[in-house]
């Protein structure tokens, strides 16, 4: 006796949307940019315009502290960016380098 198998066929892209996928872009990249702007209103008088309100800073671990914070502010809205442009390739190498640069 001998039995035939036939291969099942998926179909290649879903046909029903999750619900709520259409409003992803615009919450996390309002939420980057919401990010950006509480950094620079709460940090803006003691370290970004340091020098106008004569706030000076105690070392230089503080300068050090601050830029790898404002780089990852940047970095973070850059990634949304790249997101909601569609380039999946740019952030997934992006994160490789970035991993590497870690280690």
């Amino acid at each position: 006796m001998s039995a035939t198998l036939t291969p099942v066929r998926l179909p290649d892209k879903p046909t029903v949307a999750l619900p709520g996928r259409r409003f992803d872009h615009y919450f996390f990249s309002g939420t980057a940019w919401l990010m950006l702007a509480t950094v620079l209103i709460g940090f803006g008088p003691t370290y970004y315009l340091a020098g106008v309100f004569n706030a000076p800073l105690p070392s230089q671990i503080i300068h050090v502290q601050g830029a790898m914070f404002s780089c990852w502010i940047v970095l973070l809205l850059a990634q949304n960016s790249l997101a909601w442009a569609g380039r999946w390739i740019f952030i997934e190498n992006w994160g490789y380098s970035v991993l590497c640069w870690l280690v």
